[in-house]
């Protein structure tokens, strides 16, 4: 089982730490190693944090997360020809296809052939795909206002500011990542 405890530090700040019991022991990320250095230290620390808000986030969002984004991307772009949906959703094909058979199953979307070319399919939103993106676009919004609300505007500014220049960052490192930093900024 995880948890986060808050610890106080000798200058009377708040510092975390994750432990991690397993089998009754506790583990912290931190290396007690006198040999490595702070630096390293923070480092590890951060990308715990990282992997266990992940993880959190990951399993909040539920079953239904990949049907809700492509449904709130419909809705902020209108229809779509089906290859720029997966090209901005940053999905394969056949995972594309897959949540679109689900979508237009359950009547959130159709799918045209597109006039001017043949080729290509538009997905459309529909006005029960609407109501959806709608009613997910708010409850995303609520979880939001819970998640951060432990933050001041300040901090939400500054986080917002840090993660931001990690992903460009990282996207510029990782060649696959590369095309999807259009849908954080």
């Amino acid at each position: 089982m995880d948890k986060i405890s808050e610890q106080t530090n000798s200058n009377d700040t708040n510092e975390f730490q994750l432990n991690t019991s397993k089998n009754g022991k506790e583990t912290n990320p931190v290396n007690k190693n006198p040999e490595i250095n702070k630096t390293q230290q923070s480092e590890d620390t951060l990308l715990h944090l990282f992997l266990h808000c992940g993880h959190f986030l990951h399993h909040r969002k539920g079953n239904h997360h990949g049907q809700e984004r492509i449904l709130s991307i419909l809705q902020k772009n209108n229809a779509m020809i089906q290859r720029d949906l997966q090209d901005f959703a940053q999905i394969q094909s056949a995972s594309l296809s897959e949540l679109l058979i689900k979508l237009e199953e359950n009547g959130s979307i159709i799918r045209k052939k597109n006039e001017k070319d043949k080729r290509n399919i538009n997905v459309i939103l529909t006005d029960h795909g609407q109501a959806l993106a709608q009613k997910s676009g708010k409850r995303s919004h609520q979880e939001a206002i819970q998640l951060f609300n432990v933050l001041t505007n300040e901090e939400k500014e500054m986080l917002q500011h840090i993660l931001q220049k990690l992903f460009i960052h990282w996207s510029n490192h990782c060649p696959q990542n590369k095309n999807s930093e259009h849908r954080y900024r």
